[in-house]
């Protein structure tokens, strides 16, 4: 079982990341973290392999007084594991945006063999909706429509359909 733990949203906090338990809950060890400032937001299963999965991590925090914070900071990014989370390896694949990245929201199609992921990424002027039909390693931008866009501190979740190989 992983949580993904982006920590409280008012300053730096250790507890940030992706952790991971063993036996039931009883235990947990943080498998994945980048720093103080950078939490974790989001984790996808592979409906077809449950040892793979992908995970988002995001640099944010919430200055007081401020309605509308920045929500893209250093550290921001992909990671996936093929080992059901004890190891992870960061996607940097053709075509995703570079730069700082805000909140990513990721899903993983059924029925493609776990090759068809979708990240819902907060980058700026390279917001959108990305397609990867090969497991993370390459990415195709499928939309840039502000309905999917606005609001990206509150919502930044995408979901597919099972889709038939």
């Amino acid at each position: 079982m992983l949580v993904a733990a982006l920590g409280h949203g008012f300053g730096p906090n250790a507890e940030r990341g992706v952790y991971r338990t063993t036996d039931g809950g009883q235990n947990w060890t943080r498998v994945l973290s980048k720093d103080d400032n950078t939490g974790a937001i989001d984790l996808a299963f592979d409906p077809d392999n449950s040892h793979t999965v992908y995970a988002s991590l995001w640099n944010v925090r919430r200055p007081p007084y401020s309605a509308y914070a920045p929500i893209t900071g250093p550290g921001g990014g992909i990671y996936k594991s093929t080992d059901g989370g004890a190891n992870w390896k960061e996607i940097s694949g053709q075509g995703l945006p570079a730069g700082k990245l805000g909140r990513i929201g990721l899903d993983v199609s059924a029925g493609q063999h776990g090759k068809r992921v979708y990240a819902l990424i907060d980058a700026g002027n390279s917001s959108g909706l990305y397609r990867s039909d090969n497991s993370g390693e390459d990415w195709t931008l499928m939309s840039t429509d502000a309905r999917i866009l606005s609001r990206g501190w509150y919502f930044g979740e995408v979901r597919s359909e099972s889709e038939k190989p």
